[in-house]
């Protein structure tokens, strides 16, 4: 918007080409014309807008987890979250809107994650998860904590175990609602140092559907 100013041919007013000129107390000023815009979105545009609501809706029901797994990194003006949600931005299956459960990041950081983990169900209304024993070496401990997530991606809900158990435990067991019986669980396992100042970049620990009654064995979603 620009202010005129009286010249040799005087003051203009009303519409002049692509802008419109108008007086508001003793100051006259140009605007220009908004230009109504009727290109509509395509299948692609919607595509991202329902993308961009799954992830946000999924970070959005376990808050302090993503607070927690993304809270160390270089976050400058943007939050843990919004880190969070642009590092989950692509976590879908090919061009669709289904999000790729194994892709998404729940926690990130340069300790040693879960080597080689295993989930079974050996006890009645209980998740076992088990990770290999590194001993104490460099960028890991005992003494970590571990942090567990299993989502029912059926319809929402969740269970989590946060820190209470070590790694130098090798294994959680996680009890579980009936209600989650014949569910299907997306499960993660990220780790924490004693000191609470790094964590591990989270591990998938696949999709399992939980028994109606004791089984030996997970029944691994395909």
């Amino acid at each position: 918007m620009g202010e005129l100013v009286p010249g040799a041919i005087g003051l203009v007013s009303g519409k002049v080409g692509t802008v419109i000129a108008s007086k508001w107390r003793d100051i006259h000023y140009l605007k220009g014309i908004l230009k109504a815009n009727k290109k509509k979105k395509g299948d692609q545009d919607n595509i991202n807008c329902i993308r961009f609501t799954k992830i946000h809706d999924f970070l959005s029901f376990i808050p302090d987890l993503v607070e927690d797994g993304f809270k160390h990194q270089n976050t400058g003006r943007a939050s843990a979250f919004n880190l969070a949600l642009s590092a989950n931005i692509g976590a879908f299956l090919g061009d669709s809107s289904d999000l790729d459960y194994a892709s998404i990041r729940i926690s990130t950081g340069s300790l040693i994650g879960a080597i080689a983990p295993e989930v079974t169900f050996e006890v009645p209304d209980c998740i076992t998860v088990r990770w290999a024993d590194l001993g104490d070496t460099y960028n890991q401990a005992p003494s970590d904590r571990a942090t567990i997530l299993f989502y029912n991606s059926d319809g929402g809900g969740a269970v989590i175990s946060e820190g209470v158990v070590r790694r130098g435990e090798l294994q959680a067991e996680i009890p579980l609602p009936p209600a989650f019986h014949s569910k299907h669980m997306q499960g993660y396992i990220y780790f924490t140092n004693a000191a609470g100042t790094k964590n591990s970049q989270s591990t998938y620990l696949g999709c399992f559907i939980v028994p109606e009654s004791d089984t030996d064995e997970p029944n691994p979603d395909k």
